[in-house]
């Protein structure tokens, strides 16, 4: 006897409320998912990572829109087996639009989830919004909303042509990790250090495989552009980390820079003019910030931190930094330690963030130290305020659960010729009086 059509349905309707908190999420997924998600569940010795990981850098299963998600939880595997009879792992199975189509013992082919949507014949988001886009050509959140499709798969591409740090697949249930996401900012950060004082320029793409890559969204952003719909764009939507081995994008964003300088003139503090600004200088192996700078007018009540804007002061400090303006540095970052003092001395509450019942280390506290902190002592001691370099450190580590800080304060001072304060910073215990 076959399953009732009526019977899927009926049973993602059903009441969640016994369920685990892994599982009902697991069927809100389900439930609100628009397009189509491949779930695997992987055996314990993850013989299926290295089919998984060639599978998601081929191109015919880029094409297909399908959210690749890995599930461990032993929660959401009961539920897979209990409710969709999905036997023993490792296995995969799709989802579409609320209900699976399909499922398999062996590791997926992008062949085989190709004929497999040709029957479903579910849609991509892509085709998604390109119709949507065709009745309502209007739609600004539609049109951003299919660059930043176009852009993921184009970004992705671009990583596996070129050879390119590409995330591990890792199971999308397993929730944040704050420490893990901070590495991950950190080694960023030092891979983009390493550029700028390498100072290669990237290599390009070929005609053919740029055009391959890149040429749907570079013919939607010159559309946008052209429209100056990139005024209400945030600014952080792209990254320019892959964009720069582009020709095509290097051509679009010189057609940008004059717009956005315009607009800067007016509206010199304006977050997202900046960003984009940020992100032409990368993809253009370096615009001159100081040029730019030099030539706005700030408004005329601006506090001494106020000025370069925020969104922009990181650059200004690799700039300082390159140029070895060290004068300029304390600056601009000597009155807000002045004033985050004048601050922390009226706080009354410490928020804690947790993990298995432990304390964490504070991110911010590691991105403040990299960000803010050492480029200030670094000025410090390259001016010879050695006193005032001493007590900054102390203050930041004796508050700090970070265990790193006093190796990485110990280094700065070693590399700024300091070798006593090397030695006496190196030996202070984070979170500990001075």
């Amino acid at each position: 006897m076959k399953t009732p059509r009526w019977l899927p349905s009926l049973l993602l309707a059903m009441p969640l409320a016994a369920q685990s908190p892994e599982v009902s999420g697991f069927e809100r997924e389900l439930r609100t998912q628009r397009v189509a998600m491949l779930v695997v569940v992987t055996d314990a010795k993850g013989e299926w990572a290295k089919s998984l990981e060639k599978l998601r850098k081929e191109d015919a299963f880029i094409d297909l829109d399908l959210w690749l998600s890995l599930r461990s939880k032993p929660e959401v595997i009961t539920h897979l087996q209990d409710r969709y009879g999905l036997g023993p792992k490792p296995y995969w199975a799709v989802f579409a639009q609320g209900r699976m189509v399909a499922s398999g013992r062996q590791p997926p082919s992008a062949a085989e989830l190709k004929s497999l949507r040709d029957q479903a014949a579910w849609p991509s988001p892509e085709e998604v919004y390109r119709r949507f886009l065709r009745e309502n050509p209007d739609h600004r959140d539609a049109r951003l909303r299919l660059l930043g499709i176009l852009y993921s798969k184009a970004e992705w591409r671009t990583r596996v042509a070129m050879g390119l740090y590409t995330q591990p697949l890792e199971a999308s249930d397993l929730g944040w990790d704050p420490v893990k996401y901070e590495k991950q900012e950190e080694e960023r950060a030092e891979r983009k250090k390493r550029e700028d004082e390498e100072a290669k320029p990237p290599k390009l793409l070929e005609p053919e495989e740029d055009e391959r890559i890149w040429g749907a969204f570079a013919d939607e952003w010159t559309k946008a552009v052209r429209a100056e719909e990139w005024r209400e764009w945030g600014g952080s939507s792209f990254r320019a980390d892959a964009m720069r081995h582009s020709p095509r994008m290097k051509a679009a964003f010189r057609e940008l820079v004059p717009q956005i300088e315009t607009s800067l003139h007016q509206w010199p503090a304006r977050w997202n003019y900046w960003q984009l600004w940020l992100q032409a200088s990368e993809v253009l192996g370096g615009l001159p910030l100081r040029r730019v700078l030099d030539d706005l007018t700030p408004e005329p009540l601006n506090a001494p931190d106020q000025w370069p804007p925020f969104a922009v002061r990181n650059e200004y400090l690799r700039d300082c930094r390159k140029r070895k303006d060290w004068a300029a540095v304390k600056d601009l970052l000597l009155p807000q330690w002045e004033n985050e003092r004048l601050w922390k001395g009226r706080e009354t509450v410490r928020y804690v963030a947790l993990k298995d019942g432990k304390e964490l280390p504070d991110s911010w506290d590691s991105s403040k130290w990299r960000d803010t902190t050492e480029p200030l002592v670094e000025a410090l001691l390259r001016l010879g305020d050695t006193a005032k370099a001493d007590e900054i450190v102390r203050i930041v580590i004796s508050e700090s659960l970070v265990r790193d800080l006093a190796s990485k304060a110990s280094a700065l001072a070693a590399t700024c010729g300091q070798p006593a304060l090397a030695l006496n910073w190196a030996a202070l215990q984070p979170g500990k009086a001075r």
